[in-house]
């Protein structure tokens, strides 16, 4: 008899032993990603001055809104990715389906600005309850399976990063705001931090400053 010890502490699967990150990488310390997708054409992201942009605009239509904070986030979902499960065995290329498979690959800056190889990742085929996708990492022999979702936030074509915003504004530089539903009518004006009702075509309006200031 121990006590304080459980079973569930050394009776493991061999794959849970294992270390999930599959990088060691901060996504800040990335200046360039390719992506190529089975039957698109393949396209990469660099990193100007903290900002990510399209290695080449012409991949998007004229007057395409980049958002360049969707890059981002695909660029930290990269490097962050975790495998769900290291499988002890191949399932052979009829399950994983890597020949021609999506795949991603990130470059990471060093000391004296040398870029480093490329860390590159391949998803394959979905299993038939899709609950994860098979992968492989350059530089290892094993199989990986990541969660499904890992592989639906990396699987972005450049007009899937487009800007979303409907108005490129910083809130705190707001001085006026103007609603107006039919024939009501309201004005807000920002004094210091605070926001007040300057006219309304309701009587007995209160402002709650807070609420505007969203």
């Amino acid at each position: 008899v121990v006590r304080g010890v459980y079973t569930s502490a050394f009776s493991k699967e061999p794959g849970a032993w294992l270390e999930k990150k599959l990088f060691a990488d901060k996504a800040d310390d990335v200046t360039k990603v390719d992506v190529a997708l089975a039957g698109q054409a393949p396209f990469s992201l660099v990193k100007n001055d903290k900002t990510w942009t399209l290695a080449d605009p012409g991949l998007v239509p004229a007057g395409f809104r980049f958002d360049s904070g969707a890059a981002s986030r695909l660029v930290t979902s990269l490097v962050s990715l975790r495998a769900k499960d290291v499988l002890m065995e191949d399932p052979g290329a009829e399950k994983t389906k890597f020949e021609g498979a999506d795949s991603w690959a990130f470059y990471v800056a060093g000391e004296g600005g040398q870029v480093s190889e490329p860390r590159r990742v391949q998803i394959g085929a979905t299993d038939g309850e899709g609950k994860f996708v098979y992968a492989k990492v350059s530089g290892r022999d094993d199989i990986l399976t990541l969660n499904e979702s890992s592989g639906k936030n990396l699987r972005k074509a450049p007009t899937d990063l487009r800007d979303m915003k409907l108005i490129n504004l910083d809130p705190a530089a707001a001085k006026t705001l103007l609603i107006v539903d039919g024939a009501k009518k309201l004005v807000f004006e920002k004094k210091g931090s605070d926001w007040s009702i300057a006219t309304s075509s309701e009587t007995s309006m209160r402002c709650a400053s807070t609420c505007c200031s969203r």
